[in-house]
């Protein structure tokens, strides 16, 4: 890029049951992993009020006082039942729903997932969609035991043929993750909350984690109806074509030597690509007076994922906020840009650049779709 200045169908395990004894953690599951149960269940369950369901070290805090000592803290966990509410969140993207406390706080997109995140305090929920397959490896639910067995080492562990759960801790937090995994991508929840409050926290965890349920898991990749393809033409007879997202708009893009199209996400403007054609030849051309599409993309801190041989082609990222694209409200990039260049240099010299601003999986499967004819 030239550098331009633009302006659980799983496990219902209750984490109520995870004992902590001494120094050491020890999860025992209370009710049985049918790998079916999170379709059935009421994701709005009435809750009867409860005196107080504010708990001591979850919530903010909003006075120097706090509702339970430390020593009693440490003693006994909070043992009043929790009085909530909950919404359902669905996804439109991948299929997956889940139904969340009402009074948790909505943080915002999960940083390069499609998905969400909630917190109360010191309690999280996090929820997301991503491909398992887009740069050609097929993740499967030993593979995936066998990773998170690795980095979370968990104190409990149950799965079936698409999906599975862990549990244990970490520090003072208590971890519970619940994956769906299909043949092309895995619907993912996680929930986080401190051990010293697993009583008060359990019946939350048992709703959340039964009312997830996956959406379809058996797609192609790119999934139909969540891709479609698109194809431009430049004089006289190059061809690029790119798996795009369905629905995004298509409009002209100019900038200064460079010209070419980009797709906006209509729903969410932060999310766009972008199709760039240079014929600017001193641009494309190393110190040796070689073509060489590294000098074509020269933002600040790009990084090179794949270079051809011949230096004429390449797959690349860029950092969030390092460039910015004006048309409605976008500023700079909010996701990591995964792009793809290539210097043609017949009949006449052209560069090419690809940049995905997507979440993660998304921009990979953009960025590793391009074909240049």
């Amino acid at each position: 890029m030239i550098t331009r200045d633009y302006g659980f169908v799983g496990a219902a395990i209750v984490l109520g049951s995870i004992v902590l004894t001494g120094c050491g953690t020890t999860a025992h599951p209370v009710a049985s992993d049918s790998p079916h149960q999170s379709h059935t269940v009421n994701p709005s369950p009435a809750v009867s009020p409860a005196t107080s369901s504010t708990p001591p070290s979850s919530s903010p805090v909003t006075t120097s006082s706090s509702p339970t000592s430390s020593t009693s803290a440490q003693s006994s966990p909070t043992p009043a039942p929790l009085s909530l509410s909950y919404v359902t969140y669905h996804n439109r993207i991948w299929g997956y729903s889940v139904a969340v406390p009402q009074s948790f706080t909505e943080s915002g997109p999960v940083e390069d997932r499609d998905g969400r995140s909630w917190s109360f305090g010191s309690v999280s929920i996090v929820v997301y969609g991503e491909y398992s397959n887009a740069m050609g490896h097929m993740e499967t639910v030993t593979s995936a035991l066998s990773t998170l067995d690795h980095q979370k080492h968990p104190a409990y562990q149950a799965h079936g043929s698409d999906w599975l759960v862990v549990s244990g801790t970490h520090g003072s937090q208590i971890y519970y993750t619940k994956e769906f995994i299909g043949s092309t991508h895995k619907d993912v929840l996680s929930i986080s909350y401190p051990a010293i409050d697993k009583n008060y926290w359990s019946s939350m965890v048992s709703v959340v984690s039964r009312s997830f349920t996956p959406g379809e898991l058996s797609n192609v990749t790119p999934a139909p109806g969540l891709f479609q393809t698109q194809r431009v033409t430049i004089p006289p007879s190059i061809t690029v074509q790119l798996e795009v997202p369905s629905g995004w708009t298509k409009q002209r893009w100019n900038a200064g030597d460079a010209s070419g199209f980009v797709w906006v996400n209509p729903l969410n403007s932060t999310e766009w690509v972008r199709m760039l054609f240079s014929g600017n030849a001193g641009a494309l051309l190393n110190n040796q007076g070689h073509y060489d599409v590294t000098q074509f993309i020269n933002n600040p801190g790009v990084q090179w994922r794949v270079i051809q041989a011949n230096q004429l082609s390449g797959q690349f990222t860029i950092p969030i906020g390092s460039i910015s694209i004006p048309i409605g409200n976008i500023n700079l990039n909010k996701y990591v840009v995964y792009g793809y260049a290539a210097v043609i240099t017949r009949p006449s010299p052209l560069g090419v650049e690809i940049d995905a601003v997507a979440p993660k999986n998304v921009a990979k499967v953009i960025s590793t779709s391009v074909v240049i004819r």
